[in-house]
């Protein structure tokens, strides 16, 4: 079987026996010296596999970057003149660098950044991180806001600025709990009952703690389960607050579960038994609803 190979001098077609393999040769055109090449193993065509690989990684790559900058490029001609910030924001989402996102200017970020803090109990930054993220409009932390003013944390006490801010929380989780936000609702839910920007209302408590839970918000099924524990803003009934206990428990939330088995203790075994048999006719529903 011949070897085929070019001259690297004039680049004509030369064809060897393959028991020629590594001698010299003359080529016959322009008369230069050539080795002749060893026939294509099993390592040559993995390299070349190889080479392949990488020139289609190149090409996606390049395929990305153009793709990156036209994404760039729309949106610094449709945007409303923070087109650099948003750019910024996307990156560092895209990085996950919270804290870049922060400094850039994303709200949610800034919030993660100030719960940090709030969690190292350093409250001046949290009050910092929190009252951007707030005056940019995100609701949790016009909250968190409002409650370092009350207690004095990070920010001098201040009753009236704890009540303007409590009040801008209210208005902002209403809007986004018309719009069917579980989380929203829960949170309004919570503002009602403690009468925090808004007159205390335990009827609108528990109505918005009901469309939360029936959500499969957690807490706010812990939250109406306390509702019908105490009477608060719905008729007194054990069986009802056991089933949300219950179901606030699936999700593993160790408060329900204690304040469900705490709750057990004072029922009777045919009330439990139907606690447990409207646990179950909740999830099949919600199970049948998200198919």
């Amino acid at each position: 079987m011949d070897i085929t190979f070019n001259c690297t001098k004039c680049g004509q077609n030369i064809a060897i026996d393959e028991a020629g393999a590594g001698i010299s040769v003359q080529c016959p055109s322009c008369g230069a010296s050539i080795t002749v090449p060893n026939k294509q193993g099993n390592s040559s065509k993995h390299s070349s596999l190889l080479r392949s690989l990488f020139d289609w990684i190149t090409a996606a790559l390049v395929v990305l970057v153009v793709a990156l900058l036209g994404y760039a490029a729309y949106q610094l001609t449709t945007s409303d003149g923070e087109s650099w910030r948003n750019l910024r924001i996307h990156f560092c989402r895209m990085i996950g660098n919270t804290r870049l996102a922060a400094e850039a200017g994303d709200a949610f970020a800034q919030s993660m950044v100030a719960f940090d803090y709030k969690l190292a109990e350093n409250y001046a930054d949290a009050a910092k991180w929190y009252r951007k993220a707030a005056e940019q409009g995100d609701a949790s932390s016009q909250l968190q806001l409002a409650k370092l003013y009350k207690d004095g944390k990070g920010v001098p006490q201040d009753f009236m600025e704890a009540e303007t801010w409590y009040r801008t929380a209210f208005l902002s989780f209403q809007a986004l709990a018309e719009q069917g936000k579980a989380n929203a609702q829960y949170w309004l839910g919570v503002l009602y009952a403690e009468g925090n920007g808004v007159s205390k209302n335990s009827v609108e408590a528990a109505k918005w703690y009901r469309k939360a839970a029936e959500q499969g918000d957690y807490g706010a099924q812990e939250s109406l389960g306390m509702c019908y524990e105490n009477g608060a803003g719905v008729e007194k009934d054990v069986v009802e607050a056991y089933k949300w206990y219950n179901l606030s428990a699936t999700h593993r939330y160790s408060i329900a579960a204690v304040q469900r088995d705490s709750l057990a203790e004072k029922m009777t075994t045919p009330e439990i038994a139907e606690g447990q048999r409207r646990t179950s006719e909740f999830l099949a529903k919600q199970k049948s609803t998200a198919h």
